[in-house]
């Protein structure tokens, strides 16, 4: 039976110079059911700011409310997941494996 605490598991997370965050976790339940490996490469991209000039800031200026969507972009069945990078510019995600290959994600 698998944990559904994995304390010791592989985190690794990147930020793009535009907010995009990438990052590898173990949340895999929804994929994989419950399991004791398996990681989860996912991102989430800021919504665009507001303009200033525009009247719908000015008329909640004094509240903000920011949701970010966390999309999924792919499984891996082990552990093998080390370490991860965005270029944003590109459109590029780059996951380092743990013996040593690196695997290259596009996104639009």
């Amino acid at each position: 039976m698998g944990s559904p605490v994995r304390l010791l598991s592989k985190y690794h997370m990147a930020l793009g110079s535009r907010g995009t965050a990438v990052w590898i976790d173990t949340h895999t339940e929804s994929y994989y059911g419950r399991a004791d490996s398996g990681q989860r490469l996912a991102a989430s991209r800021p919504p665009p700011l507001l303009d200033p000039d525009d009247d719908e800031f000015a008329d909640n200026s004094h509240e903000v409310e920011i949701s970010m969507n966390v999309s999924t972009i792919e499984y891996c069945g082990d552990d093998g997941w080390a370490h991860v990078a965005v270029d944003e510019e590109e459109g590029k995600i780059a996951v380092g494996h743990l013996d040593g290959t690196i695997t290259l994600y596009e996104y639009a």
